[in-house]
């Protein structure tokens, strides 16, 4: 038994110090890339996402979008899955729950409605 635990310790050593000169030759790199893409937008950085995005409209309006490689097309597809998983994540923060909303106990949920036809 002693013998077991002598092995797995030396394999979690192994393991550290693995973990550790990878992440320090890495970490330079990381930090390059964090200080860009996670940085907020500036003004500046405004009205070019709005001409970008009137571009990207123009484009699916001109059907653009069927001279994609299946390299690209796969990215977008990819890119569009993880925006919409981030909002599905976002939602389900927002609402502190995973499904549904919470519904008073006494059906008050339509009080604000007004069924009155005049």
């Amino acid at each position: 038994m002693a013998a077991f635990f002598g092995r797995q310790a030396t394999k979690l050593t192994n393991v550290y110090t693995r973990t550790v000169n990878y992440s320090s030759k890495k970490w330079p790199i990381i930090k390059k890339y964090a200080a860009v893409e996670l940085m907020p937008p500036t003004p500046a950085d405004i009205p070019r996402a709005i001409s970008e995005a009137a571009s990207l409209v123009s484009k699916a309006q001109n059907g653009a979008w069927k001279n994609l490689t299946i390299s690209q097309a796969t990215a977008n597809t990819f890119v569009a899955i993880e925006v919409a998983m981030w909002f599905f994540a976002g939602e389900c923060i927002g609402k502190r729950s995973w499904v549904g909303y919470p519904v008073p106990a006494d059906g008050s949920v339509f009080t604000y409605v007004s069924f009155t036809y005049d």
